[in-house]
């Protein structure tokens, strides 16, 4: 392991990371991370949050937060720039300024160390060597995230045939708890109350009466998005189509159980319809697949 490469990259990049931390630890109250924001502020100030977070290979949420630190010891400040309050300009202050001096002084002293005992000529060459080495692994590191995405599309595309399968079942587990909290005669789900309506009123069969629904519904959101509505919304009405048929084989199959006059039975057939809709709105809840026109909001 000693004589790997990888392993002797580490230990350098340990030793020297540790020599700095000391070094500036002895003569400054500075954080972590705040000497290399320094460093770059001082060769591009002033600049954005999102420009350090890229210069210094940080992330923005690590970047927030020591921004936050150093701006309120004052060694930093935002400012607007142009008129342009969407975007605040990061700077030193009088106090980051004499900090980075301090800061670029340990840096040049920590630079001359790890290379005693080298020529200019090697020196050179090893900044180049390392250059090379630093493009390399960036390319790796693009090489794995685009290998990432693609194995994540593989897998999607593979395991198609079993998501839509869960979805259908729950659309149909779904349909079971709107229909037995129809027998329950104690209300139904929002998704369902304005077919139930219909059905009550018109007495037109509740699973037609949901197609309908769902037609119109798709029918409004074309009218109201207009050229924004993207033409796989029109799924949305096979959707409703399925959901209809699955409302009303679901209510035929507890047409077979006596109505409840109990106020106990009710409200336990009521319970269950909750856990059932739940599961059923749970299991269909995935990305990138076609939602019914009542659950489109």
């Amino acid at each position: 392991m000693e004589n790997s490469l990888h392993y002797k990259l580490r230990i350098c990049h340990t030793n020297c990371q540790k020599s700095i931390v000391t070094d500036i630890k002895h003569k400054t109250d500075l954080r972590p991370g705040e000497p290399k924001i320094l460093e770059f502020l001082a060769e591009h100030e002033p600049c954005e949050q999102k420009v350090i977070a890229a210069g210094c290979n940080l992330d923005s949420a690590s970047v927030t937060g020591i921004l936050g630190r150093m701006e309120k010891r004052e060694l930093i400040k935002r400012e607007t720039k142009n008129g342009n309050r969407r975007s605040l300009y990061v700077s030193r202050t009088e106090h980051g300024e004499q900090m980075t001096e301090v800061v670029e002084e340990t840096f040049t002293f920590v630079d001359k160390r790890a290379v005693e005992g080298l020529t200019k000529a090697e020196v050179k060459e090893l900044e180049r060597l390392l250059e090379r080495v630093s493009q390399n692994l960036v390319a790796l590191s693009e090489e794995q995230k685009r290998m990432k995405s693609e194995l994540h599309k593989k897998i999607r595309e593979e395991n198609y045939a079993i998501r839509f399968l869960v979805y259908i079942v729950g659309l149909f587990i779904m349909t079971l708890g709107i229909s037995l909290s129809v027998k329950s005669n104690l209300g139904v789900s929002p998704v369902s109350s304005i077919p139930y309506t219909i059905t009550c009123i018109t007495g037109l069969e509740m699973g037609k009466a949901t197609i309908l629904f769902h037609i119109v519904l798709v029918v409004m959101q074309i009218l109201i998005l207009r050229k924004a509505f993207q033409m796989k919304n029109l799924l949305q009405v096979v959707v409703g189509v399925i959901f209809g048929y699955f409302t009303t084989f679901s209510n035929y199959l507890f047409s077979f159980l006596p109505t409840p006059e109990h106020i106990v039975i009710r409200l336990l057939m009521m319970l269950g319809s909750t856990v059932l809709i739940a599961v059923g709105i749970f299991l269909p809840s995935g990305r990138h697949r076609a939602v019914s026109g009542g659950k489109e909001r």
